[in-house]
């Protein structure tokens, strides 16, 4: 049942001709702009939720996206709704822990921290070498996944890198929310070595 025949239901049988021209075009006019509100109040709904993607610009805007550091980025539609929800979600941490949600949440999987130390004398294996103690400050980000993106002809944009190696939203975001002091380097492939 339309939205225009409910209308005319409404009418009262006795007072108006259900069936009548102009009571017929009122109706019309007043359905279709019901079924506007509709459409309308589906569309906000969408807007709502920053995982549709409808009204990402928007998002983007109020939430102050993207970071400064990734603003020369090309992301994929799919990375900014992506950061978009970490935004929300507020991951903010500054423990190895909050690190690897944060590359879960970009889509990493088996991502691993490695904290550095000063080597010391009475700490070091046999055979190492003696570090300075800024190695304190330092920690890796293993992602186990190769990130190396190849463009084609043809459906890379004008000035645009055929082969890109890592990822900048990773890092961006890890080096944003590390401390002041510390060095995040960061390992694509297989885990190095201490």
């Amino acid at each position: 049942m339309t939205i225009a025949e409910l209308l005319r239901l409404l009418l009262p049988p006795v007072a108006y001709d259900r069936a009548g021209p102009y009571v017929g075009a009122v109706i019309e006019a007043e359905a279709r702009q019901i079924e506007a509100a509709i459409d309308s109040a589906s569309r906000v709904l969408d807007a709502m939720h920053p995982d549709t993607g409808y009204a990402l610009e928007d998002w983007e805007r109020v939430l102050g996206l993207p970071e400064p550091c990734a603003a020369s980025v090309d992301l994929e539609r799919d990375q900014r709704i992506t950061a978009v929800l970490l935004k929300l979600r507020g991951i903010r941490g500054q423990r190895p822990q909050d690190y690897i949600e944060l590359a879960e949440a970009l889509g990493y999987t088996g991502v691993t921290v490695t904290k550095f130390r000063a080597r010391r004398y009475d700490r070091a294996k046999y055979g190492e070498r003696y570090g300075a103690d800024e190695w304190n400050c330092v920690f890796r980000i293993n992602v186990p996944h190769s990130q190396l993106r190849w463009r084609r002809y043809g459906s890379a944009y004008a000035g645009g890198r055929y082969r890109v190696f890592g990822d900048a939203q990773l890092e961006c975001l890890v080096n944003m929310r590390r401390p002041a002091h510390t060095l995040a380097l960061f390992s694509y492939g297989a885990p190095l070595n201490p």
